[in-house]
Protein backbone atom coordinates (compact mmCIF):
# COMPACT_ATOMS: atom_id res chain seq x y z
CA UNK A 1 0.00 0.00 0.00
CA UNK A 2 0.97 3.72 -0.63
CA UNK A 3 1.30 6.86 0.62
CA UNK A 4 0.61 10.66 -0.28
CA UNK A 5 1.37 13.33 1.57
CA UNK A 6 -0.94 14.82 -0.98
CA UNK A 7 -4.41 15.25 -0.40
CA UNK A 8 -7.86 15.22 -2.79
CA UNK A 9 -10.21 17.17 -0.48
CA UNK A 10 -10.04 19.69 1.81
CA UNK A 11 -14.08 20.10 2.49
CA UNK A 12 -16.13 18.38 4.66
CA UNK A 13 -17.27 15.38 2.39
CA UNK A 14 -18.97 12.05 3.73
CA UNK A 15 -17.62 8.64 1.75
CA UNK A 16 -18.25 5.28 1.31
CA UNK A 17 -16.88 2.19 0.05
CA UNK A 18 -17.76 1.29 -3.58
CA UNK A 19 -15.99 -2.09 -3.85
CA UNK A 20 -15.50 -4.21 -0.77
CA UNK A 21 -16.24 -1.90 1.95
CA UNK A 22 -19.82 -0.63 1.29
CA UNK A 23 -21.88 -0.09 3.99
CA UNK A 24 -18.73 1.85 5.72
CA UNK A 25 -19.87 5.60 5.79
CA UNK A 26 -16.99 7.81 7.60
CA UNK A 27 -16.72 12.09 7.40
CA UNK A 28 -13.66 14.04 7.07
CA UNK A 29 -13.16 17.45 7.99
CA UNK A 30 -9.49 17.47 6.74
CA UNK A 31 -7.20 17.13 4.39
CA UNK A 32 -8.13 13.95 3.13
CA UNK A 33 -7.06 11.33 -0.20
CA UNK A 34 -9.78 9.44 -1.43
CA UNK A 35 -9.19 6.18 -3.06
CA UNK A 36 -11.09 5.01 -6.63
CA UNK A 37 -13.03 2.68 -4.66
CA UNK A 38 -15.04 4.94 -2.91
CA UNK A 39 -17.90 7.47 -3.34
CA UNK A 40 -16.92 10.88 -2.43
CA UNK A 41 -20.38 13.29 -1.22
CA UNK A 42 -20.30 16.72 -0.75
CA UNK A 43 -23.70 18.26 0.20
CA UNK A 44 -24.78 21.33 2.53
CA UNK A 45 -26.86 18.82 4.48
CA UNK A 46 -24.13 16.96 5.27
CA UNK A 47 -25.62 15.89 8.99
CA UNK A 48 -28.99 14.58 7.24
CA UNK A 49 -26.77 12.74 4.25
CA UNK A 50 -25.12 11.29 6.44
CA UNK A 51 -27.66 9.81 9.18
CA UNK A 52 -29.02 8.55 5.32
CA UNK A 53 -26.08 6.60 4.08
CA UNK A 54 -25.57 5.47 7.92
CA UNK A 55 -28.60 4.06 9.56
CA UNK A 56 -31.24 3.95 6.42
CA UNK A 57 -29.52 2.34 2.99
CA UNK A 58 -29.31 -1.58 3.07
CA UNK A 59 -26.42 -1.86 1.05
CA UNK A 60 -26.69 -5.77 0.93
CA UNK A 61 -29.62 -5.36 -0.96
CA UNK A 62 -27.79 -3.23 -3.61
CA UNK A 63 -24.47 -5.10 -3.90
CA UNK A 64 -24.28 -6.56 -7.53
CA UNK A 65 -20.96 -8.26 -7.14
CA UNK A 66 -20.35 -12.05 -6.54
CA UNK A 67 -16.76 -12.70 -5.24
CA UNK A 68 -16.35 -9.09 -3.81
CA UNK A 69 -19.15 -6.52 -2.87
CA UNK A 70 -19.70 -3.84 -5.40
CA UNK A 71 -21.68 -0.93 -5.48
CA UNK A 72 -22.49 1.10 -8.51
CA UNK A 73 -23.57 4.87 -8.75
CA UNK A 74 -26.65 3.80 -10.51
CA UNK A 75 -27.34 1.46 -7.30
CA UNK A 76 -27.30 4.75 -5.26
CA UNK A 77 -29.11 7.13 -7.12
CA UNK A 78 -31.82 4.36 -7.91
CA UNK A 79 -32.50 4.41 -3.86
CA UNK A 80 -35.37 6.61 -2.82
CA UNK A 81 -35.18 8.71 0.12
CA UNK A 82 -37.48 10.78 1.92
CA UNK A 83 -36.57 14.63 1.03
CA UNK A 84 -37.24 16.89 4.33
CA UNK A 85 -39.14 20.64 3.60
CA UNK A 86 -36.72 23.27 4.35
CA UNK A 87 -38.24 23.97 7.30
CA UNK A 88 -37.54 20.45 8.13
CA UNK A 89 -33.95 20.88 7.56
CA UNK A 90 -33.04 23.35 9.21
CA UNK A 91 -34.89 22.18 12.51
CA UNK A 92 -32.74 18.72 11.82
CA UNK A 93 -29.32 20.91 11.68
CA UNK A 94 -30.25 23.27 14.35
CA UNK A 95 -30.59 19.90 16.54
CA UNK A 96 -27.69 18.25 14.71
CA UNK A 97 -25.42 20.69 14.51
CA UNK A 98 -23.56 21.21 17.67
CA UNK A 99 -23.38 17.59 18.37
CA UNK A 100 -21.46 17.10 14.66
CA UNK A 101 -19.09 19.92 15.71
CA UNK A 102 -18.57 18.04 19.27
CA UNK A 103 -17.71 14.90 17.21
CA UNK A 104 -15.00 16.63 14.85
CA UNK A 105 -13.54 18.38 17.95
CA UNK A 106 -12.81 14.82 19.51
CA UNK A 107 -11.75 13.66 16.63
CA UNK A 108 -8.92 16.19 16.47
CA UNK A 109 -8.38 15.80 20.20
CA UNK A 110 -7.88 11.90 20.11
CA UNK A 111 -5.58 12.36 17.10
CA UNK A 112 -3.57 14.52 18.82
CA UNK A 113 -3.34 12.43 21.87
CA UNK A 114 -2.29 9.77 19.66
CA UNK A 115 0.29 11.22 18.68
CA UNK A 116 1.51 12.39 21.90
CA UNK A 117 1.08 8.79 22.91
CA UNK A 118 3.75 7.24 19.89
CA UNK A 119 6.09 10.12 20.49
CA UNK A 120 6.15 9.18 24.82
CA UNK A 121 6.58 5.38 23.70
CA UNK A 122 9.32 6.41 20.93
CA UNK A 123 11.09 7.94 23.51
CA UNK A 124 10.41 5.73 26.34
CA UNK A 125 10.58 2.61 24.87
Amino acid sequence: MGYTSEYLYNDSIITTGRVGTHGIVQRFREPVWVSDNSFVFITEHEDYLYEILSHRINYDAINTGSTQPLITQTNLKNIDIYVPTKKQFQNFENKTFFITTQQFIFKQQNNLLRRIKSQMLKKFF
